[in-house]
């Protein structure tokens, strides 16, 4: 092979899209990540997170289940963390989403969150992602670590 070559295969494991997901959810203020220790008998830990993957045709499509802050404007929040979620998978692995799911399981009351700051979240992140191609010509999200 020659030294400026790219011929290969680069896989993800469904446990490094999970944590690249969790990753994601933390991002976003107003989540809470709970552990289902802490939580009592029948107690559940948050987030909770499902991933499919297609490895040949570079996608997934997630399905998480978190916790998050009361008082917290909730909408907010689920619509960030979806957008998090999509743009870390891009940024980190290079597959597309086709499908994120997100469903609030759980209020914890806890510290204030307002709607300015689920939005700021929001704003730095669109500042830090930038596109290009791959050499098929499909974009790539590209960002810096989270």
């Amino acid at each position: 092979m020659s030294e400026g070559s790219t011929k290969g295969h680069t896989r993800f494991s469904l446990r490094t899209m999970e944590r690249i997901v969790t990753a994601a959810i933390a991002s976003v203020p107003g989540t809470k990540d709970l552990d289902a220790k802490l939580a009592g008998i029948g107690g559940r830990g948050y987030p909770r997170v499902s991933v499919q993957m297609d490895p040949e045709r570079e996608v997934a499509a997630v399905s998480a289940t978190i916790a998050v802050v009361w008082p917290s404007p909730v909408t907010a929040v689920a619509e960030s963390t979806r957008a998090a979620i999509s743009e870390a998978i891009a940024a980190h692995t290079g597959y597309t989403t086709t499908r994120v799911n997100v469903t609030v399981g759980e209020s914890v009351p806890d510290t204030r969150v307002t709607a300015e700051q689920v939005a700021q979240r929001q704003r730095r992140r669109s500042g830090l992602l930038h596109q290009r191609r791959d050499h098929h010509g499909r974009r790539e999200g590209m960002a810096d670590p989270l």
